[in-house]
Order: structure tokens, then sequence, then C-alpha cells
């Protein structure tokens, strides 16, 4: 088990190397979940625990998926993600329980 440095959440079974986060976010400002704000600017990024989801249809009938990532903290705050189109058709039968990272 390891905390993770930019979003301080201990992780177990890590998929994806902390170097290689790194290096991911190393051009973008990474903000905790409490930190993320509606006029945020710039290229950003959060990442939480995927605790809850569901499935809606628009009303064009195509379906999308709202997550909600968890911080995990006392406070549990909660940031919730919106996932459409081919994002939604990749990703929708994701079970809770992991490590997201939104860009």
């Amino acid at each position: 088990e390891t905390t993770e440095k930019f979003s301080g959440l201990r992780i177990k079974n890590r998929l994806v190397a902390s170097a290689v986060l790194e290096d991911k976010f190393a051009d973008l400002r990474f903000a905790r979940i409490p930190d993320v704000k509606l006029d945020m600017r710039g290229r950003w990024a959060t990442a939480g625990v995927l605790v809850e989801k569901t499935m809606k249809q628009g009303s064009t009938g195509s379906s999308y998926s709202i997550w909600k990532l968890s911080d995990m903290s006392p406070t549990d705050y909660v940031f919730t993600v919106f996932l459409f189109g081919q994002a939604h058709l990749d990703w929708h039968r994701e079970d809770p329980g992991p490590v997201w990272a939104v860009v």
C-alpha cells in the first residue's frame, strides 16, 4: 500500500507507476477534490475513488454515465463526472473502487 503523491489517497495494487503519473501531470495543475472550483482556468487534473455510478438516457435516446469520485476524507468531498459518447461506451462497465484521474 502506498500513498499517491498528488491526491493523498492510499493505493493498493497500483496499476500506474508514480513516475508515469508525474510525467502525465508535469504540465498540469493538480487540484485535490475539495480544491476544484467551477472557474478553474488552464490545464488541471484531479483524482478520486469511484464510489458511485449511475447510467441515464438523454432526451435523444443516447445513454450516458454519471460517476461520483470521492477523496475518501472524513468530510468525503465528491467530484461528479459525466461520461458521454465514446467515454461512456468505453467505461460504463467499470465497478466502483478504483482511483481515477480526470484531466
